[in-house]
């Protein structure tokens, strides 16, 4: 799972094939495979990430409601991508 202890992935794998890069935020987002929400990992730079970190957008956090846009969108690319 991408957040088990000594995880390597660069940023895409199966538990996340559909990854979204947040250049202005400095992580990335991502459907959590079990739940469906909308997660993100923190950029170390370099290609890394800080998988320890990831973690669900929480409501109070002031990128929420763009997050909940980008959630919707992302669902429609993976729908557009596996029909």
């Amino acid at each position: 799972m991408f957040d088990t202890i000594g995880c390597a992935c660069a940023i895409t794998c199966a538990t996340q094939p559909t990854t979204l890069l947040a250049i202005n935020w400095n992580c990335a987002l991502f459907r959590h495979p079990d739940t469906g929400h909308l997660w993100f990992v923190n950029s170390l730079g370099s290609g890394q990430w800080d998988w320890e970190s990831a973690n669900e957008i929480d409501p109070r956090a002031d990128q929420f409601a763009a997050a909940e846009v980008i959630s919707d969108h992302l669902d429609q690319i993976t729908y557009l991508l596996t029909t």
